[in-house]
């Protein structure tokens, strides 16, 4: 069942006069355990499906998840409203709400209500700990919080892969039949420019569609960081350790960058945060200009603003969105400067970053199975001195438009010979793109209270 405003309405109404949550549903063991088995038979389904099938079986496979994971949904949703309101239960019922609904009205109307649920009714919101349970009067609340906190664990993870909602996020289509998935495929592989070209179209003929789907992902994503100040305060009241939010909230907006960059349109919250910033930084020019600057113009939704990627809050800047950033500056530098290597060698940077220690040693030293077997015995990569050297596979050479190998290379106002120039572009007119077999994903999605 699809989550829409009504229901969200619905199920912020008490259960019972006395109990605004219901019970713990756990201590009802006939009405939990058919559930449960809902849940883990949804799961395997999820899970065969992310095992690269055959793809005469992925239409049905595909069917068969989308309608696990509906059941699932129809049934919690009937227990949120007759016997329990329950955190965990809750998160089962967001990643439903992702695979029966790829535009994300229900996970974003779900998510909001959990939101709502939290910050009214946090007191009352199962996992409640049962009065049996508690080991210390003198510690009594913090028993309780505790408790409710690890309702969170399944739902966040404790990695990013390992949140309840990644493996539905990986399967979710992005642009066209562009998944999230296949994206991250191509961006270890280095050939997401290319993909670019190939989906951009795509994407500003789906705009509506896509524009949806970025603000739903947005709206998303402000509910869970509205949760996780709930949260934090708890634990910061009880000195609880917090979950891992920041796992669920980096996975959304790395969908979001990966929707702008391909599409080249602008999440909502970009936009109103420059409308909100122009004004600050333009202030003279408004004495004269009236409210004109202050307007954001739709046309500017479409143009891809180079360097403004760099999250708000510097907590969420990690490695992938720094190789983001690598990757905005070389597509800027292909355009601007084609004739350059600058683009390349970013790009090769980011390649390179990608692959484990063993996989580039192997590439850099080429042909030299012994000089690599003394690297990896002496720096413990094989403490039986035995190496299985990585042989890198067929790889295509991307020539550098735009240059003529006769013209002379000058730094710092010196000219190099034609010859020492011609050696130098060797080096740098041509990127190796490996063609790696895409491994399969795991979906793993441990720690939970059940």
């Amino acid at each position: 069942m699809l989550f829409n405003q009504t229901l969200h309405e619905l199920l912020l109404l008490p259960i019972d006069d006395d109990q605004f949550c219901g019970v713990y549903l756990k201590s009802d063991k006939q009405k939990f355990r058919p559930l449960r088995n809902e849940f883990n038979v949804a799961q395997t389904s999820q899970r065969q499906l992310m095992q690269t099938p055959d793809p005469a079986e992925m239409d049905s496979l595909q069917d068969a998840n989308v309608e696990h994971w509906r059941s699932l949904s129809s049934s919690l949703i009937e227990i949120f409203k007759t016997t329990s309101k329950d955190i965990e239960l809750a998160g089962w019922l967001l990643a439903a709400q992702i695979v029966i609904d790829p535009a994300l009205n229900g996970l974003r109307e779900a998510s909001q209500w959990l939101q709502a649920l939290v910050e009214g009714h946090w007191d009352e919101v199962h996992p409640v700990l049962p009065d049996n349970k508690i080991k210390s009067e003198s510690d009594k609340l913090k028993e309780i919080n505790a408790f409710k906190v690890k309702g969170f664990v399944q739902l966040v993870g404790e990695s990013e892969d390992s949140s309840l909602v990644y493996s539905p996020f990986l399967m979710l289509p992005l642009i066209g039949d562009l998944n999230y998935s296949r994206y991250l495929s191509v961006e270890r592989k280095g050939g997401l420019p290319e993909l670019r070209q190939q989906y951009q179209n795509v994407a500003l003929g789906e705009r509506a569609k896509v524009t949806s789907l970025m603000q739903n992902l947005v709206s998303i994503r402000e509910a869970m960081r509205a949760v996780e100040t709930h949260v934090t305060s708890v634990c910061k009241q009880y000195l609880l350790p917090q979950p891992g939010f920041q796992f669920v909230v980096s996975v959304i907006t790395k969908i979001l960058k990966a929707m702008e960059y391909i599409s080249g349109l602008k999440s909502e919250e970009k936009r109103v945060i420059k409308a909100d910033i122009q004004p600050e930084t333009d202030e003279i020019n408004h004495v004269d200009g009236g409210e004109k600057n202050m307007e954001v113009k739709e046309d500017s939704v479409t143009d891809y603003a180079l360097l403004d990627g760099l999250p708000v809050n510097n907590q969420e800047f990690n490695r992938d969105d720094a190789f983001h950033q690598l990757r905005t500056l070389a597509e800027s530098f292909r355009k601007v400067e084609p004739h350059s290597p600058v683009s390349y060698l970013l790009e090769k940077a980011i390649r390179w970053g990608y692959l484990s220690l063993p996989e580039l040693m192997s590439e850099l030293l080429l042909n030299q199975e012994d000089t690599i077997k003394q690297v990896f015995h002496l720096s413990a990569l094989d403490e039986n001195g035995d190496t299985n050297v990585i042989q890198p596979m067929h790889k295509k050479m991307l020539p550098l438009s735009g240059v003529d190998k006769s013209t002379s290379v000058q730094h710092n106002t010196r000219a190099v010979s034609t010859t020492s120039s011609h050696s130098v572009l060797n080096n740098v007119t041509a990127v190796s793109v490996e063609e790696v077999q895409e491994e399969p994903v795991s979906t793993s999605s441990s720690n939970s209270l059940w």
